[in-house]
């Protein structure tokens, strides 16, 4: 049981969302996430352990270097220690190469996505990400635009 959800959604933002995704400070991660965490994306599968999951969020910020993350709407269920989170995540890609390999020549991405996650003993313990997986390597240019038909 979490006693104070307030308390808890707010350093979630900050911490989470502000410093490690929007300012690359990753190591502010320490405090909310368990070293063993690991985050389940529908794009990359299974990261585990805290250190990939902090190298996950620098290779992203390095193939998109203005990389934003927005939080839309973020509930915890206090009894149950269960975080949802809808978010949006935005930027424009450098002359770089993503966490595969594959050249990222400028452009914009923007997809909504949700969240799932599990928080006990006061850290957050892993995460469920969806998000459309099509529309987002379509932005990135890995999948052709559909023909009409």
């Amino acid at each position: 049981m979490i006693h104070d959800a307030e308390k808890v959604l707010a350093l979630i933002e900050r911490l989470y969302v502000q410093e490690a995704y929007n300012e690359g400070h990753v190591d502010a991660l320490d405090e909310i996430l368990a070293p063993d965490f690991v985050s389940y994306s529908p794009l990359t599968g299974a990261t585990s352990g805290l250190a990939a999951y902090k190298e996950s969020i620098l290779g992203l910020r390095f193939a998109y270097p203005d990389l934003h993350k927005v939080t839309n709407e973020m509930t915890l269920d206090a009894q149950n220690g269960q975080l949802f989170t809808r978010w949006t995540l935005a930027g424009t890609g450098g002359d770089s190469t993503d966490e595969a390999g594959m050249p990222v020549p400028g452009r914009r991405i923007e997809f909504t996505g949700m969240k799932l996650a599990h928080i006990k003993d006061g850290k957050m313990i892993d995460e469920w990400l969806y998000f459309d997986t099509l529309d987002l390597l379509r932005q990135m240019g890995q999948v052709p635009e559909a023909e009409a038909v």
